[in-house]
């Protein structure tokens, strides 16, 4: 068992891969035997290991593979949601999403990641994994616009020279985006 344990660490996809379903397929038939392995393997990423990032990263992908054999472990993942690494993030929010029956322990992280996450693919699998338990947009997030969303949108528009309103913008995108936010108004 501790080989399979250091093959979940390999370097190479199609082992680890492997080897995540083989464990899957263990702890479906030894259930309580594979509980002890399972928990050494969540070992590895609890809050205040030293091991490199590379291994919590194989890590979390190998818990979820277990699936539902890694759900009583998933409470590890929590300081992932708030990680500096784009790369991190997305497969703690992957993983959750391969651990389906913690979706809602999750919820509120999954929630917070999809409003304020500058990355757009980290919000578009938040999105994904809370569709997965038939999670919809609260009403409040459908009709509300937030001033500083749309500074931010006219000054990427304006190429990040400033935010004036109009006919005035000097960046190059700034008629494009006026365009289109008038020609949306005509459609109401």
């Amino acid at each position: 068992m501790q080989q399979l344990l250091k093959a979940v660490l390999d370097k190479d996809h199609v082992v680890r891969h492997n080897v995540g379903f083989l464990l899957r397929r263990l702890c479906g038939k030894y259930r309580w035997h594979m509980d002890y392995w399972v928990s050494r393997l969540a070992r590895r990423i609890e809050k205040g290991t030293k091991d490199r990032l590379t291994t919590q990263i194989y890590v979390m992908k190998a818990l979820g593979h277990l699936g539902p054999y890694g759900s009583p472990y998933s409470k590890n993942l929590l300081p992932y949601f708030d990680h500096e690494e784009e790369y991190v993030r997305l497969v703690a929010v992957d993983t959750v999403g391969q651990l389906v029956g913690e979706i809602p322990r999750h919820k509120r992280s999954i929630v917070r990641l999809l409003r304020e996450d500058p990355s757009q693919e980290v919000r578009k699998l938040c999105d994904a994994v809370l569709k997965q338990r038939g999670w919809q947009e609260p009403h409040w997030m459908k009709i509300q616009k937030p001033a500083w969303r749309e500074r931010v949108i006219r000054s990427k528009a304006n190429n990040n020279k400033g935010t004036t309103k109009g006919k005035k913008s000097v960046g190059k995108f700034g008629k494009i985006y006026w365009e289109k936010v008038g020609h949306k108004s005509r459609m109401k």
